[in-house]
């Protein structure tokens, strides 16, 4: 892994997620380390510029929380109260239907349904 093919995959929109992106820079540094003595002008500027990215990422990571959680946690009145409203909508359309299911049990089809159900489970 290199800048460049880092470059590439980011001008192609390739990373799907930007763990994918932190991982392929961690790549990079550790290979670095791997292949680069202690001490050497390589070396040390593999671990400046690891160094440089974790302060980045660091920022980044910490504004991207926030971020979500402004938008998670920040409701307005008016979002809260329409949910309530669709909330309690959806309750009373419940509500009703059990009335009217409840209120037809003098329907043909339900009376039938009931009388088979009993006789099958030997109620009269």
């Amino acid at each position: 892994m290199d800048l460049f093919t880092i470059n590439l995959k980011l001008v192609n929109n390739q990373y799907s997620n930007p763990s994918e992106f932190k991982d392929d820079m961690n790549l990079i540094f550790n290979n670095c380390f791997i292949s680069n003595d202690i001490g050497t002008e390589m070396y040390n500027l593999g671990k400046e510029l690891n160094c440089n990215f974790k302060e980045c990422w660091t920022v980044y990571y910490y504004q991207e929380q926030n971020s979500l959680e402004q938008e998670l946690f920040h409701i307005e009145p008016e979002d809260l109260q329409g949910f309530q409203i669709e909330e309690y909508s959806q309750e009373f359309q419940f509500e009703q239907e059990t009335f009217k299911l409840n209120s037809s049990a003098h329907h043909p089809f339900i009376l039938t349904t009931y009388s088979g159900l009993s006789n099958m489970f030997g109620n009269h």
